[in-house]
């Protein structure tokens, strides 16, 4: 079990990266992007450091498209 661990903890890290990728490829799609982030902050009950992270973005990055929603 533990030789996987390893394995596993890489294959997560690819699949931030990946995650990442693809919600910065909706930048040009700001109101996918926004209710994505929006959706983030609501998973992780009002943690928008947390949000950020699982996107792959900067705190102030999440905190832009939250805001953005709210004009």
């Amino acid at each position: 079990m533990r030789q996987n661990v390893p394995q596993l903890a890489n294959a997560f890290a690819v699949h931030r990266i990946e995650v990442g990728q693809v919600y910065r490829q909706v930048d040009h799609l700001p109101a996918w992007s926004v209710r994505i982030a929006v959706v983030q902050v609501e998973h992780t009950c009002g943690n928008v450091s947390q949000a950020a992270r699982l996107m792959g973005l900067s705190r102030a990055q999440m905190m832009y498209r939250v805001d953005k929603l709210k004009q």
